[in-house]
């Protein structure tokens, strides 16, 4: 028998009065095990700890006192009952339909089954992906190899399913229960919360110390852990809040969601580097910033293999398989054609979802829903976007959703204008922006796009290819964002939008460069994608801001685009114009003339830019035989005239 139960179970008697207080605390007064007869209950003669103590047995090394409380008595109040992943309170959870995600569950089922065969093994799955992809639907479908679970929600009306404090006891009480080998675990826990009923007041390390690694090292040996369950999965951790949110009289607290997320994730990586600790552990949540950095960029980047949910697993095909199913079952229930809905309108939903299984589910939702026939509740989705979300809101939980991701920023309108902004669509150019570009143009202060969009990374994202740009993880998403009647108090209106975008670009342009200074490298990666960027944003150029427009230096602009670096007064025979930005400033002249000139004469920005531009020109012009080759031919196809730059004419050369 170990020590530390022996202790255990020794101070267990004293308090119930079962041990004589003669009796010395020396370990060489223990009683001997050879002397107990294990077919009946013990009863010891002589001076021992055991006198006069009844009801308990001795079995081989492992003791199991016959408590007047059950482990369920002594646990109740400190486990999450609802957080269970077969709980009555998620009956309505999502759940995988059958013959889809196969591919996901595969993957994650071999981890669990045969992930100590990998090289290097690792204890902990990170399941994640933009939000609405079925993480949860996934998770709760693993039940046969399930030692524990924890779901945690936001949405729940009970606020210990958003709350750290429970995570354990309600871990360690389900592990308890999961399976009959685990018998002398529980027998050890009782124990253990008789000694110090004190502990479920502890930090979470201290319990999860308590409460499931020691107990687990003391019957290390004493049992063959290859029959036990293999995994506890612990989903929507980026659900946790922080205590204080839920408490008005805690305003002041400083801890933070992200406090007590790190937290979770510390203990599950305490427990998981244990050698006692017999489960894996799968972690479902959405891509947050902190929950990535402890997992994929720190330490534990050891312990884990990470799983994202993208279009590597074909989810639009299980989609549509979803789709076709649970229309079946509305054709069956009120007996209609096989012909409804039309090929047209699965597609059109499949497109919408752009592999997120909540804005399907929350279609059929609202399809079955029994107020109107389905075929005028399909009519209603499939119109709203054009009707400008008239009438009853079929995407009702799925705003809620979006609604809660944006205003966990520190800045959501800003976020909203900086994701319209970035999705904006432009006439002149249709291809995306360079992430760096955008984030050149938004950033006033250095670090501001991480700090404002870190919290939605389940929404936008930055590619990891060789030009990153933004990803917008969801069309619907900018459905929601367009329509004030969805997304209240976050609508922009798009005169708003364009006014906001124009003034950051003339900002950049008065500024000379970006407000927050950039390398010289960066600074050349900036002017190599100058002309397109600017064709892009001038596009969005307003009454309001011509005036700016027209002051700003162009004959700056001009040499730095010319030469690639603002460092370079003029152009000079030593540092000729590098041709290639040249080329750039043509189309952004037309566009420039295109946009702000509204009527027969031209303003006071068109005729500053062009006169401007054309001036700087004439060095290149007379340079070199290339240089006057290569400009003619851009001038004439921007239908540029390159006389009389300085013409007093209130024209620009574009108009004569």
């Amino acid at each position: 028998m170990s020590p530390g139960i022996f202790h255990r179970f020794k101070n267990h008697f004293k308090r119930q009065n079962l041990v004589s207080p003669e009796a010395p605390e020396s370990p060489t007064r223990r009683p001997s095990l050879d002397n107990v007869d294990h077919s009946r209950s013990a009863s010891v003669a002589g001076p021992t700890f055991f006198s006069n103590a009844h009801d308990f047995t001795i079995q081989k090394q492992t003791i199991i006192v016959g408590s007047s409380k059950t482990l369920f008595d002594l646990f109740q109040g400190h486990v999450v009952v609802g957080a269970a992943h077969n709980s009555e309170e998620r009956c309505d959870a999502p759940k995988c339909h059958p013959d889809t995600r196969i591919v996901v569950q595969e993957d994650i089922l071999g981890w669990i089954t045969h992930g100590d065969l990998d090289d290097p093994a690792k204890q902990i799955m990170w399941v994640t992906g933009p939000a609405g992809t079925g993480k949860t639907a996934i998770a709760g479908s693993e039940r046969g190899l399930l030692a524990g679970s924890f779901f945690f929600s936001s949405f729940s009306a009970s606020s210990n399913r958003h709350s750290k404090r429970y995570v354990v006891s309600t871990l360690a009480y389900q592990i308890a229960s999961s399976h009959p080998g685990l018998q002398a675990y529980a027998s050890v826990l009782v124990a253990v919360v008789e000694q110090d009923p004190t502990i479920f007041s502890r930090r979470l390390k201290d319990q999860a110390q308590a409460l499931i690694l020691e107990p687990l090292r003391e019957l290390q040996g004493q049992w063959d852990s290859s029959t036990f369950p293999k995994v506890i999965i612990v989903d929507g951790l980026d659900e946790v809040e922080a205590d204080y949110c839920h408490d008005p009289s805690r305003h002041d607290a400083s801890r933070t969601n992200e406090d007590d997320q790190a937290e979770i994730l510390s203990i599950l990586t305490f427990l998981s580097l244990d050698p006692a600790f017999p489960f894996r552990i799968v972690i479902c949540s959405r891509p947050e910033r902190i929950i990535n950095e402890i997992l994929v960029t720190n330490a534990s980047e050891q312990l884990t293999t990470k799983l994202f949910l993208d279009f590597k697993y074909n989810p639009d095909s299980d989609i549509e398989l979803y789709l076709k199913a649970k229309f079946a079952d509305v054709r069956r229930r009120y007996g209609l054609s096989a012909s409804w809905p039309p090929h047209r309108a699965i597609k059109w939903i499949v497109d919408r979802a752009s592999g997120n299984f909540i804005f399907a589910a929350t279609i059929m939702r609202f399809v079955v829903d029994a107020s109107e026939l389905p075929q005028a509740q399909l009519e209603r989705v499939l119109t709203m976007h054009l009707q400008g979300g008239t009438g009853q809101n079929p995407f009702r939980s799925l705003d809620s959703l979006y609604m809660q991701i944006i205003k966990s920023s520190p800045r959501p309108h800003i976020a909203v204008k900086w994701i319209r902004a970035i999705s904006e669509p432009s006439e002149a150019v249709q291809v995306a922006r360079p992430a760096f570009i955008w984030k050149h143009l938004l950033e006033s202060s250095e670090g501001e796009v991480n700090y404002i969009l870190n919290n939605l990374a389940s929404l936008i994202a930055i590619t990891t290819d060789s030009t990153p740009h933004f990803k917008i993880y969801h069309k619907s998403l900018l459905d929601f964002l367009s329509d004030q009647a969805r997304c209240g108090d976050l609508y922009v209106e798009k005169a708003e939008l364009h006014l906001y975008i124009a003034d950051r670009f003339v900002a950049l342009l008065k500024n000379r460069g970006p407000v927050v200074p950039c390398s010289q490298d960066e600074w050349k990666r900036l002017m190599r994608s100058f002309g397109m960027a600017a064709r892009h944003f001038i596009h969005f150029i307003g009454p309001s801001s011509i005036e700016a427009l027209a002051s700003c230096d162009v004959d700056w602009w001009t040499r730095t685009i010319l030469t690639g670096s603002p460092r370079h007064a003029r152009l000079s025979g030593t540092q000729p114009a590098d041709l290639r930005f040249c080329r750039a400033l043509f189309p952004f002249l037309v566009d420039l003339h295109r946009y702000s000139c509204r009527g027969p004469a031209c303003d006071s920005a068109c005729l500053h830019w062009t006169r401007g531009i054309l001036t700087e020109l004439k060095e290149v012009l007379t340079s070199s035989q290339e240089g006057r080759a290569n400009v003619q031919t851009w001038l004439l196809e921007a239908k540029i005239k390159p006389n009389s730059p300085r013409s007093s004419s209130n024209t620009c050369t574009i108009c004569r």
